[in-house]
């Protein structure tokens, strides 16, 4: 680390090496930080390996300097009380959905448990639920589906141990892959589990994204551009968040074809489920083109 150019410092040597030292040392802080602010990978499952890889990096060891463990110890102290805040339920149960962290490995063995059995008990309230809804039905439309049906409705606890068993068997996956393209894959095998990892993994672990688009309708409306109507600010916003998306120069040279006034208004269409278009196909391929795909950054070591 060099010090600041055009700049007065009295610092001397031996200061400059104990910030370089503690530069060493925060650099998880920095990785840790950008994996929680991501917004094309699912973010919510890794908040609790990354607590847990933050805390062990942090560990005292005998070569450290009294600085160092002075540093480190408020560290994993001011850790532990910011991690006490978070909602933890939610957290847990996002990670042991994810196929990657289920092994739970961030937590302890007792706690492991009272996840999994929190998760069946959910599994019990969702099926409760849907046949709640079923009798809502009219009889007649309720006898038929029983009738036709081959009596699937066997979800008796023994039915949930059973689909939460076969869950566990699984192996997990590469911290690289994504979990909701293998929930896509493994949905058949798994139907009700899949269902929770859809509500529990959807959120995002922060609110950064949430900010990105804040910050991002500030940059488009300026007092140059004041006259610019919601409808095509939101146009506007929807249209470099999904650009910003393309990564295939491929994808990029087939968007530009379309003019710009098209390409924002069919884009704004297509967000939206209540709208007709001739051009259907062109729909079809502008949603393809526009659509993130959902990738897990770099693995992280967990204890």
């Amino acid at each position: 680390m060099l010090p600041w150019p055009n700049r007065n410092t009295s610092w001397s040597a031996t200061e400059w090496i104990k910030l370089e030292k503690l530069a060493a040392i925060l650099e998880p802080c920095r990785y840790v930080t950008e994996l929680f602010g991501g917004e094309t990978y699912v973010s919510c499952s890794v908040v609790l390996p990354a607590l847990r890889y933050l805390y062990n990096t942090m560990k005292v060891s005998d070569e450290d300097s009294t600085y160092i463990v002075r540093y480190k110890t408020a560290f994993r102290k001011d850790l532990s009380e910011r991690k006490a805040t978070l909602n933890q339920e939610w957290l847990k149960l996002a990670t042991v959905l994810d196929p990657c962290f289920k092994d739970l490995k961030c937590l302890s063995s007792e706690e492991r448990e009272v996840v999994w059995s929190k998760l069946e008990e959910l599994l019990v309230a969702e099926s409760n639920k849907a046949t709640s809804e079923r009798r809502n039905e009219p009889p007649k439309t309720r006898d038929l589906l029983f009738f036709a049906s081959d009596s699937e409705s066997d979800d008796s606890d023994d039915g949930h141990s059973h689909a939460l068993s076969l869950y566990r068997a699984e192996h997990s996956v590469s911290e690289t892959d994504c979990p909701l393209s293998w929930w896509s894959v493994h949905a058949g095998a798994h139907p009700h589990v899949s269902n929770l990892a859809k509500k529990y993994l959807a959120s995002p672990a922060t609110s950064v994204p949430c900010e990105r688009i804040f910050s991002l309708a500030g940059n488009i409306i300026q007092k140059k551009r004041a006259a610019l109507s919601a409808e095509n600010v939101n146009r506007l916003i929807c249209l470099s968040n999904w650009l910003k998306g393309m990564t295939k120069p491929g994808e990029m040279r087939k968007f530009h074809h379309l003019s710009i006034n098209a390409c924002l208004l069919n884009s704004y269409r297509a967000t939206s489920c209540n709208y007709t278009h001739r051009n259907t196909k062109k729909m079809i391929e502008i949603r393809s083109i526009v659509k993130l795909k959902g990738c897990r950054k770099s693995s992280i070591l967990c204890a």
